[in-house]
């Protein structure tokens, strides 16, 4: 099963995990700036995924209230525009998980984590008129 959605989703993640310029024709490499920003955002993805695994690595270890408490703590810190838009981006991200798994459950859960997944999907539900709007388009 598949819609819309969940292809934006897929298509985002490809552009990202796949190697730079990949989403670029040959005509756009005479722009030097599309060839840096297609590297950087390459980099930047690779970044972040290991930043998760650090994460998943630490709750792994016994962590979860470490991780909370250092979210808790750092998000003030950063400026007040970007707490919002960290934590939308970490909502959308949660529901956008949600939605993959309600699409494919066999790819995204097994029984180990089925609760969290159902929970993902009751946040993305729960979320649809202020984040996740688009889903009814």
């Amino acid at each position: 099963m598949s819609n819309k959605q969940t292809d934006a989703i897929y298509k985002r993640i490809e552009e990202f995990s796949s190697s730079p310029g990949h989403n670029f024709t040959v005509e756009d490499f005479a722009d030097e700036r599309k060839c840096e920003r297609a590297s950087e955002d390459h980099g930047t993805f690779r970044e972040v995924e290991k930043m998760i695994s650090r994460l998943g690595d630490i709750v792994n270890q016994g962590g979860e209230d470490i991780i909370r408490a250092a979210l808790v703590n750092g998000t003030p810190k950063v400026h007040r525009y970007l707490q919002d838009k960290l934590v939308i981006v970490m909502l959308q991200s949660l529901g956008d998980l949600g939605l993959l798994h309600k699409e494919n459950p066999a790819r995204f859960s097994d029984a180990r984590n089925e609760f969290s997944m159902k929970l993902l999907e009751k946040l993305r539900e729960r979320f649809k008129d202020e984040l996740f709007w688009r889903d009814g388009a």
